[in-house]
C-alpha cells in the first residue's frame, strides 16, 4: 500500500472502522478522501497530516477508484477478483476478495516459476496458520480419502509437482496430483486452484466450468 494510502488509514478513516479490505472498506476510503479534501480546502492553515492528502488528491482518488474496480470484478485481466470469489465460494466462503488476496493473486501470476516457498506465501495470505505437512504427525483427512502422511516426502513430492507446474504441463494433471498430495493442513483447494490458474493462459469461464471440460477431455 502506498504511503498516501497509509496516511489515509492513519488520519482519515475513523479507528475501529477498518475491519476488512472489502468493497465497503474501499468505498469508505473514497468517501473519506473526498470529504477531507473539501474540508482541507476550506482551512486557512492546513494541518500537517492532510497536506500530502490535498496535494495528491487526484492520484489518491485514481488509485482508490482502481481498487474499487478490482473489488467489483472489473480488473484488467477480467478474471482476478472473480476467480478468487469463485474459489472462495467453493470452500463456503461468501464474501468479497480482500485486497491482500487480490494482491497475492497478482503476485502469484507474475512469478516466472513456482517454488514451495511461493505456495507457503500464498497459503499464509488465504489461510493464516495453515502449515506445510512436512513434519510427521501433520496428517489430514478429506472425507473417505486419506492423503499421504505428513513428513519430508510431502515437500519432496510437492517440489516435483511444482516443477511440472512451472513448465506449464497439463493443468488438469498437475491439479489432480496437487490435490491428491494435499500438502498443507488447510487451504489445499484454494492453493491448488491458484496453481491451476498459474498454468492457464487465461480462464474466462472460471475454474469449475473450465475444469468440467478438462475432465471430459481427460476421460477420453
Amino acid at each position: 500500500m502506498s504511503a498516501i494510502l497509509e496516511e489515509i488509514e492513519s488520519h482519515v478513516t475513523p479507528p475501529g472502522v477498518i475491519a476488512d479490505f472489502g468493497a465497503e472498506y474501499v468505498q469508505l476510503y473514497r468517501s473519506d478522501v473526498k470529504r477531507w479534501t473539501e474540508h482541507v480546502r476550506s482551512l486557512e492553515s492546513v494541518p500537517a497530516p492532510y497536506r500530502a492528502l490535498l496535494a495528491d488528491k487526484d492520484r489518491v482518488i485514481s488509485e482508490l477508484e482502481a481498487r474499487v474496480r478490482d473489488l467489483e470484478g472489473s480488473s484488467t485481466d477480467g478474471a482476478g477478483p472473480d476467480f478468487i470469489r469463485e474459489s472462495n465460494r467453493i470452500e463456503g466462503i461468501y464474501r468479497d476478495p480482500t485486497l491482500a488476496e487480490i494482491d497475492e493473486y497478482h503476485r502469484f501470476l507474475s512469478l516466472p516459476a513456482i517454488s514451495v516457498d511461493d505456495m507457503i506465501a500464498f497459503v499464509s495470505v488465504y489461510q493464516p496458520g495453515a502449515r506445510l505437512r512436512d513434519k510427521p504427525g501433520l496428517n489430514v483427512y478429506v472425507g473417505n480419502y486419506r492423503p499421504p502422511l505428513g513428513g519430508t516426502a510431502i515437500r519432496e513430492t510437492l517440489e516435483q509437482i511444482l516443477r511440472g507446474a512451472s513448465n506449464h504441463r497439463d493443468p488438469f494433471a498437475v491439479h489432480v496430483a496437487y490435490e491428491t498430495l494435499h500438502p498443507f493442513t488447510d487451504c489445499n483447494g484454494r492453493s491448488g486452484r491458484m496453481l491451476w490458474r498459474f498454468m492457464m493462459p487465461s480462464a474466462p469461464l472460471g475454474f469449475l466450468h473450465t475444469w468440467y471440460y478438462q475432465s471430459l477431455r481427460a476421460a477420453k
